[in-house]
């Protein structure tokens, strides 16, 4: 697993950059590339938005109920989320996201979407759909963010509430 976290100097996560221990193998690595072949390759890049809802740790977009003091925790932040998704998928990586709360899923299909006017404009990435991209877990979705799975070509990965 490799680990980003903004508040260290030594690993940082800053947008347009993957985390630094996978940036020197980024070109050697790339999907389809036949210098990989008989070799491990690394086709999917996982980030991780929130926490667990029981945890109160998933982002949510109002207070938890049982817990009116917080609305859980964001592990990327906001203004990081956009640029990740865009440099993975910029790659030729499939974007796996962790996202349990409802804040963490819109967050990251509002992302997921910028990508997608980005992809316009560039020409030069697949269609989403082709890359596979997931949202894990997706548990707390709010009602006018379903429809935009479809819209984007993302696979909820859904983990029902248990």
């Amino acid at each position: 697993m490799i680990y980003c976290d903004p508040n260290d100097a030594a690993n940082p996560c800053s947008a347009g950059t993957l985390p630094p221990p996978l940036t020197p193998y980024v070109s050697a690595a790339r999907p389809n590339d036949p210098r990989t072949e008989h070799r491990l390759t690394v086709r999917s890049v996982k980030l991780v938005t929130d926490g667990a809802l029981g945890s109160w740790g998933a982002a949510l977009i109002e207070p938890y109920e049982d817990r009116p003091d917080t609305t859980g925790l964001l592990r990327i932040p906001r203004d990081r989320v956009d640029g990740l998704i865009w440099d993975t998928m910029r790659q030729g990586y499939q974007v796996n996201v962790h996202c349990i709360g409802d804040l963490a899923n819109k967050l990251v299909l509002d992302g997921f979407e910028r990508a997608a006017e980005r992809r316009t404009t560039d020409g030069t990435l697949p269609p989403a759909n082709l890359l596979r991209s997931r949202i894990e877990h997706s548990q707390i979705v709010r009602k006018e963010d379903v429809a935009r799975f479809v819209q984007l070509g993302i696979i909820p990965s859904v983990q029902p509430t248990h």
